[in-house]
């Protein structure tokens, strides 16, 4: 540590004050740094330019290829070219830098490396209906390992964002609404990348998916609870874990951006929360400070960004943190601050051995992403994503001798599988649903049927395939896919154009969740026929179910289950997997019905006078091919106050049978409604939960210890506290079929607590 700080600081008193602020600001993105012909790269002036004048402390998006940064193959950076292109551009960097510093990289890859011939796993919120963050720590470990093998060192992750509103487009990002969920689902991804040897930036702190209304980067309005019990969680995780980069978010809380919140981003996240990495702007998010100032000028709006808290400036194409010069010389910042902030950057070179050897060796990521290991891994991450929300009469598994009419113009759309923040798919690079059931199914016959965009033209068609069917298979939903004609800002938000429909993604927001087009009118007239019709949803966010709850004999929620979705989709139609997750987010009747998130204070939760409830599927909800069952709900043991205060807890166990003929993977879930306690407490908080592995028949035990952690409230102060209280804690095969069992703090002032 000593020979680093040595090395560090005498790098720094050597660096001009511009030299400095190149290490901060991104002017220059790595997509628009170079040029292909053929197999040839060459580097533009904008890069030359920059390096002359600053030097280049990050540089983002070197790799990625999709529709906003206009790369793909032919023009783009391919998988057998990415070695010998990353070191030509170190190489390069490192020989026009005065002082030979290498340049830090870095990638989207949230669900896989937005890069060519990466593989795409299932977007976060079907990871989240999974409950399983072991199965997603090892998934976030192989695209840990591609980017390092690529010769990025940070991984751009969406891990801190809670769906608190269904309407936003990004809600395919979030693991869901629940703030424990997503925390171990984050805790598990900081600690991959970290074993891996990359960074991870996490975003977006703070509060991004509770603006109002589901508006992209709009208000967020919420007090200082909502915003440590629900918002704040992930970020306190991923500072446990060892997060080494925080990414800022674009809105702003109660008024103030996000950017230029200093309480937020110095005394909370670095004081409070002990962080000392790297924090960062969202692309262009710097230039947003502008409007708060009086002249509109770039140095005040680089020194209020910086003395909040941020440290680098993401896609500065308007070059505001290059105004930190004449800052400093105002007196509007410190020469330490900015040191500080540079010293952040240069410790993260250093422990990426970018001064030793910045160089890739050859041969190696093609291997690795060819291996075949990702793929499987994106089967079975899709496997555990799926969701069956309803089966009635046994309709599914479908058998392989039955006529299957599959309809739905996702059928034959490799990219409706995919989500946003995808990178474009060489022809045969995945299969497409039409070709994983033909391969299982011996008569499919596939018919377009509708249209996002409305209109009853393949109604038909559709109708004469499910006639000549034994079963229909509707595929309804959303779609998130980009395409080359959409026009974006700078950021890389979709503001219009182009052909493909698109309902959501970053910058999609929609006022209703009703199913786009002609869906559920084609769906009524599927099912007076009297066919068995299989509903499955391939989508990015929940859409209002009534409708299609009412009149389809089963639902099957495969969310985005990416690039192995096609087969996996299919075997879980087919039996040969079992659906086993559980809804992280709840599906409302509909959007007059939002807020609906389960764990909303209790006074929020009254009725509608038309006697409606606003969910038609809650949290936590999901079936199973096997029947199972839950007994014995039981608290043991008793503990004092002062035993509960110094790290006791209660052991809670209930036993769960599998009483099918097939292994399952049974989700299993602990929460609690708190009563009589000092302050409100939300009308249902999940405690904890387990996936456990049942074979045929098999029961078992399922522990959980519940403790001070969740029993603690936060006062009127924002202290946390343990105080008296009751505590109904409830488990079940789903939450309307649940047991329940008391913890009562009240007795501990006369002895213990059960």
């Amino acid at each position: 540590m000593d020979r680093e700080n040595a090395f560090v600081n005498s790098l720094l008193s050597q660096m001009t004050i511009r030299e400095k602020i190149g290490q901060l600001t991104m002017m220059v993105s790595g997509l628009a740094c170079y040029d292909r012909q053929g197999g040839t790269f060459s580097f533009r002036p904008a890069l030359k330019k920059q390096l002359e004048e600053y030097g280049i402390g990050i540089v983002s998006t070197l790799l990625r290829a999709d529709p906003w940064s206009q790369r793909t193959y032919g023009n783009g950076v391919e998988l057998e070219q990415r070695e010998e292109f990353v070191n030509q551009f170190q190489r390069y960097v490192v020989q026009h830098s005065r002082l030979g510093i290498p340049a830090l990289l870095d990638l989207e890859a949230s669900h896989g490396m937005q890069a060519l011939g990466s593989v795409m796993y299932p977007c976060n919120i079907g990871m989240g209906c999974s409950f399983d963050p072991e199965l997603y720590g090892r998934m976030m470990a192989l695209i840990a390992e591609e980017l390092k093998l690529s010769g990025n060192h940070i991984g751009f992750i969406s891990l801190m964002d809670i769906a608190r509103d269904p309407r936003w487009g990004r809600t395919e990002e979030c693991f869901g609404e629940d703030p424990l969920l997503s925390s171990r689902m984050t805790e598990r991804a900081v600690r991959s990348f970290d074993r891996a040897g990359v960074s991870i930036c996490v975003k977006h702190y703070l509060g991004h998916g509770g603006a109002a209304g589901g508006h992209m980067s709009g208000a967020v309005c919420m007090g200082p609870r909502e915003m440590r019990e629900i918002h704040l969680p992930p970020a306190r995780a991923a500072v446990r874990a060892g997060a080494e980069m925080f990414m800022v978010a674009y809105n702003d809380i109660d008024g103030i951006p996000c950017v230029v919140n200093r309480r937020l981003l110095t005394e909370i996240l670095r004081e409070e929360l002990g962080f000392d990495g790297v924090i960062m702007s969202d692309g262009g998010g710097v230039a947003m400070a502008k409007s708060l100032c009086v002249n509109g000028e770039d140095a005040e709006a680089a020194a209020l960004a910086l003395n909040a808290g941020i440290d680098v400036s993401l896609g500065d194409n308007h070059g505001v943190f290059l105004a930190l010069e004449e800052a400093l010389y105002r007196g509007m910042i410190s020469q330490e601050r900015l040191d500080e902030a540079v010293e952040r950057v240069l410790r993260l070179k250093v422990k990426h051995g970018l001064f030793d050897d910045p160089y890739l060796k050859p041969g190696r990521v093609a291997a690795f992403v060819q291996s075949g290991v990702c793929q499987q891994m994106a089967y079975e991450a899709a496997a555990a994503s799926m969701v069956l929300l309803k089966n009635q009469g046994g309709v599914l598994p479908l058998k392989p001798s039955q006529k299957i009419a599959l309809i739905g113009p996702q059928a034959e759309s490799v990219y409706h599988l995919l989500g946003d923040y995808t990178s474009p798919r060489k022809t045969g690079e995945m299969k497409t649903l039409r070709q994983a059931m033909e391969e299982r199914f011996d008569r499919v016959t596939t018919v377009c049927g509708y249209a996002f965009e409305g209109g009853e033209d393949g109604f038909a068609p559709a109708l004469e395939a499910v006639r000549n069917a034994d079963v229909a298979v509707l595929l309804m939903g959303g779609s998130s896919v980009r395409d080359f004609d959409t026009l974006f800002n700078e950021a890389g938000t979709v503001v219009g154009g182009g052909s493909a429909f698109m309902d959501c993604g970053e910058g999609v927001d929609v006022s209703s969740l009703d199913l786009p087009g002609s869906q559920l009118a084609l769906l009524a007239q599927i099912t007076a026929t009297g066919k068995p019709t299989v509903v499955v949803l391939l989508q990015g966010r929940p859409y209002a179910l009534r409708q299609s709850s009412e009149q389809a004999d089963a639902i099957l929620a495969a969310w985005y289950p990416g690039q192995m979705g096609a087969q996996a989709v299919a075997d879980a139609l087919l039996g040969a997997i079992q659906p086993c997750g559980r809804l992280s987010i709840s599906i409302p009747r509909g959007a007059q019905y939002l807020p609906v998130a389960y764990n909303m204070y209790a006074s929020t939760r009254r009725p509608y006078a038309d006697g409606l409830s606003g969910t038609i599927y809650p949290f936590g909800y999901g079936l199973s091919y096997m029947p199972r069952r839950y007994s014995n709900l039981r608290v043991e043991g008793g503990h004092s106050m002062e035993e509960l205060e110094n790290g006791a807890s209660f052991a809670v166990r209930v036993d769960v049978e599998n009483l099918g003929d097939a292994t399952i993977r049974e989700v299993v879930c602990l929460y609690f409604t708190a009563k009589g306690q000092p302050v409100l407490r939300r009308g249902r908080e999940l405690v904890d939960f387990r996936r456990v592995e049942l074979l045929p028949g098999q029961k078992r035990t399922v522990d959980f210890a519940v403790g001070k952690e969740a029993l603690s409230y936060l006062d009127q102060d924002g202290r946390r506290k343990l105080g008296p209280g009751r505590f109904v804690l409830s488990a079940g095969v789903n939450p309307d079929q649940e047991m329940q069992v008391e913890i009562n703090l009240n007795a501990l002032e006369r002895g213990t607590a059960r």
